[in-house]
């Protein structure tokens, strides 16, 4: 977006929400706040979300969608416009945090966190919203770890959970070293058990392997196996990649084992959990 088009938006945005544009909602006695550009339809509650976040927001998404879209193609992208709600703070006065997600109905639901703001998951949840009414057999640990990779790639600015900053391969490393590390095997046969309940322990593990997969064998092969509607058959890696899962898996964890010395490893990963949110995150055990 050029000086002159930004300034025009601004214009715009702030006689949106200042004339009459907001509705109240009776329920809550909150403004809301609607935009749509050319493949979003924004909404958020005035009172929590400004004007120039928004503002941000618009041209932030926009880009992101063009580079995945890029990446993994256009025809795989949705007809309609997606829906984003930004939902104000993710972290509650009770402590209790609300993770940006994807419903049911493919909206994007994004909320505020002091390392990211609300567009660090932007990404992630991008590649949720795409894929959740159009892939058949959808599979939680591949769709996970797919939409990791992918926003490794067109977001890799990224400085909120997991990693808050720190460099995935060290951090990985340093959590296959302990006695609480869940493998990835453990982590595709009960997903729905642990991936929330032990996020550490399965975001950051996960995300690793599908981008040393990406990294080592070629987006393609990626994109081959999340296009193929049969991600949910564990067959299907050694289709693809001419290996198993599990000699998959074990390549990986040899791989990244010997990355780094085992001395800087244990230094980061123990600065990790004393200087980031991460200590506040319960570790399974």
């Amino acid at each position: 977006m050029n000086s002159s088009s930004m300034k025009f938006f601004s214009i715009y945005l702030l006689m949106f929400l200042g004339c009459g544009s907001a509705v109240n909602d009776s329920n809550t006695n909150q403004s809301s706040g609607s935009l749509t550009t050319k493949h979003f339809a924004f909404t958020w509650n005035v009172d929590e979300t400004s004007a120039e976040e928004i503002e941000y927001a618009s041209g932030f998404c926009e880009k992101i969608y063009t580079e995945v879209a890029n990446l993994i193609g256009e025809d795989r992208m949705p007809e309609g416009r997606i829906q984003v709600s930004f939902k104000g703070e993710g972290m509650q006065t009770n402590g209790r945090k609300i993770p940006p997600n994807v419903d049911s109905s493919g909206r994007i639901n994004l909320y505020r966190f002091r390392q990211g703001g609300y567009l660090d998951a932007f990404a992630h949840e991008l590649v949720h919203a795409i894929r959740i009414n159009s892939i058949p057999n959808w599979e939680r640990f591949f769709e996970e770890g797919f939409a990791s990779a992918i926003a490794d790639v067109v977001y890799p600015e990224k400085t909120g959970f997991p990693l808050f900053g720190y460099e995935r391969s060290k951090i990985t490393s340093y959590l296959m070293q302990q006695d609480y590390f869940i493998s990835l095997s453990e982590m595709r046969l009960k997903h729905r058990e642990l991936n929330l309940r032990c996020q550490l322990q399965t975001y950051i593990p996960r995300e690793d392997f599908f981008c040393y997969l990406r990294e080592t064998y070629g987006t393609e092969k990626l994109l081959e196996f999340s296009n193929s509607n049969r991600t949910n058959e564990i067959g299907l890696y050694e289709e693809i990649w001419k290996k198993s899962f599990d000699e998959l898996e074990t390549e990986w964890e040899k791989y990244t084992l010997e990355l780094h010395s085992a001395e800087e490893v244990m230094r980061i990963g123990e600065e990790y959990f004393e200087k980031t949110s991460a200590k506040y995150i319960p570790i399974c055990r």
